[in-house]
């Protein structure tokens, strides 16, 4: 009987987990009168893991008996588990981040020396975009992406602005792009 209920358990949390919209963060229900270190937490805190973190201590607590021993066991499991999918969930994210920042200084310098040699701002996108390593290539297809639906410079490199990596080139590039400004330079110094 304990079995089925933890198999049912751990099958409801695995459904919650791959299914169903983001919804608002625990973060955000609490307020921002948290101390630092939860806050940092709580921003990472899904609800879909906390509720299979949840799931996984009771299903502990049914399977080891239901006494103080499992209540133990269940009420470290939980959280364990909540911060294991975490972890697993971001791995790509960070991969992801650290070849980006490990490219960006070269993809800077391409897209300066470009336009030190009098290639427009576009066509210096494109022929980077073309030459540079996985995954800065797709960050510039999707500039280009913007720019051959019609957007204008400046509103194709916002759609960058939230990146963490080239955000702040694209909000000074978006600027350059309005204001006229030398790109060349602004690119130069964002890639030492």
């Amino acid at each position: 009987m304990t079995e089925g209920v933890a198999t049912v358990a751990l099958g409801v949390a695995l459904t919650a987990l791959s299914s169903g919209p983001r919804t608002r963060s625990l973060s955000d229900a609490l307020g921002r009168h948290r101390p630092l270190w939860l806050h940092e937490q709580l921003a990472r805190a899904n609800p879909h893991r906390l509720l299979v973190g949840a799931l996984s201590g009771l299903v502990c607590w049914l399977l080891l008996g239901k006494g103080t021993f499992a209540a133990s066991v269940a009420v470290i499991a939980a959280p364990v588990c909540a911060l294991l999918l975490a972890w697993l969930e971001q791995q790509p994210d960070r991969k992801r981040s650290r070849l980006l920042v490990a490219q960006l200084p070269g993809c800077l310098d391409l897209l300066a020396a470009a336009l030190d040699a009098g290639v427009p701002l576009r066509a210096a996108v494109r022929h980077v975009a073309e030459l540079a390593p996985e995954p800065s290539a797709s960050v510039l297809r999707g500039v280009l992406g913007h720019l051959d639906i019609g957007r204008s410079d400046a509103q194709a490199w916002a759609t960058l602005h939230g990146d963490p990596v080239w955000g702040h080139a694209a909000r000074d590039l978006a600027r350059c792009a309005d204001s006229g400004a030398a790109v060349a330079e602004v690119l130069s110094v964002h890639a030492a």
